[in-house]
């Protein structure tokens, strides 16, 4: 499962950008030497961590691949923006990367392969025509790629911790709550007629159509009967008198099924009742605001659901809190005024770099998946 989350989380080619997005222009000028020169230059450092232009160039390769980028798409404003998140981005990734180190957390044998299987996808998809033209070489790749990993690596570790802290807060608040496994059937109080669709047939205002008080009466009738004969289907061990096999015969079976109950999730008179349930026991026909009912306790204190539902609700918190946990690790690590080497990357022509990705067909074809 693990293996398969961080083949995603790369794939597309290999990268998952983060929205990217970077500062800078349409790089027109060749102030350091050339597009060689440049790729061993740092831009900036964040956290201890290098980001040279290599990581600029693939990450403006990634995003033009995954948005099929036209140069007729490019302004200045867009590559701005676009500029200004990748410088965003690699500084998010860089504390991650640090955090990972701090941590002492290693790729194992199997997310390790992966990487190899990814530089190799990665130099498949863009060619080494065109990476080695913007002096990208096997190493640049597998760090990128690297980084990715972290990113799964340090947010599992982080997401791990905050999931045991949801457990916990859950399960001190339903310490006291009890869950319960019970099987209901409802006689419902408008008219249960179906059209030749299937569709239930409602009134001009499509609403339900209501039932007239003979019609109620006649519901109360059924559900007593129905009530009767489930009870003694329980006494004699008839199978055939099931609650389920009823609710078919009586044509209420889609207002009938499973329902796992929390405390006080009914209103007063319908929880006194179901909280007053043995395991086995079948209720009395009750009056609810939709129609008769009537319960069948399956299991008066479902520990087994209780767990499942306070992890369910952890999961959810924990995932929640995903894009909150990679907020506060940039902001913590006070790297937001960092910037990176303008007249560095003054010198990236974007232009040249989405024509020349254009002119070799490196684009992505959402249809077939391939490169064409």
């Amino acid at each position: 499962m693990k293996k398969d989350f961080f083949s995603r989380l790369i794939l597309g080619v290999c990268i998952c950008l983060l929205c990217c997005g970077f500062v800078m222009g349409c790089g027109k000028e060749e102030g350091v030497g050339g597009v060689q020169d440049a790729m061993n230059q740092e831009v900036m450092n964040v956290s201890g961590n290098s980001v040279y232009m290599s990581d600029y160039y693939m990450y403006l390769m990634q995003y033009f691949y995954n948005y099929n980028i036209t140069p007729l798409q490019l302004t200045e404003e867009s590559i701005n923006t676009i500029m200004e998140a990748a410088t965003n981005d690699l500084k998010a990734e860089m504390v991650r990367k640090s955090l990972v180190e701090e941590a002492g957390l290693e790729a194992n044998d199997a997310q390790l392969e992966m990487i190899e299987t990814m530089v190799t996808a990665y130099r498949g998809t863009f060619t080494d025509e065109l990476l080695n033209e913007y002096g990208i070489d096997e190493t640049a790749v597998r760090n990128m790629i690297a980084r990715q990993l972290d990113t799964y690596l340090i947010t599992e570790k982080a997401a791990g911790e905050l999931q045991v802290e949801f457990m916990e807060r859950y399960e001190e608040q339903y310490a006291e709550y009890q869950f319960r496994h019970m099987y209901y059937v409802l006689f419902p109080n408008v008219r249960v007629n179906f059209d030749a669709n299937g569709e239930l047939i409602l009134d001009e205002t499509g609403n339900p159509i209501p039932l007239t008080e003979e019609e109620e009466e006649e519901h109360l009738l059924l559900a007593e009967e129905f009530r009767e004969r489930a009870v003694e289907g329980v006494v004699s061990g008839d199978a055939s008198a099931s609650m389920e096999l009823l609710a078919v015969e009586y044509g209420i079976g889609a207002f009938s099924g499973e329902q796992y109950y929390v405390n006080d999730l009914y209103d007063e008179e319908l929880s006194r009742m179901v909280e007053s349930l043995s395991d086995g026991e079948i209720s009395e026909v009750t009056m609810t605001d939709a129609g008769y009912m009537i319960v069948r306790m399956d299991n008066s204190n479902d520990t087994e659901y209780k767990e499942q539902m306070i992890t369910q609700l952890a999961a959810q918190a924990t995932e929640e809190c995903k894009d909150i946990l990679v907020q506060s690790w940039v902001a913590s690590a006070d790297v937001q005024n960092i910037q990176p080497d303008q007249e560095l990357l003054n010198t990236i022509d974007v232009m040249a770099l989405c024509e020349g990705m254009i002119e070799r067909g490196i684009w992505f074809d959402q249809n077939n998946l391939n490169v064409q």
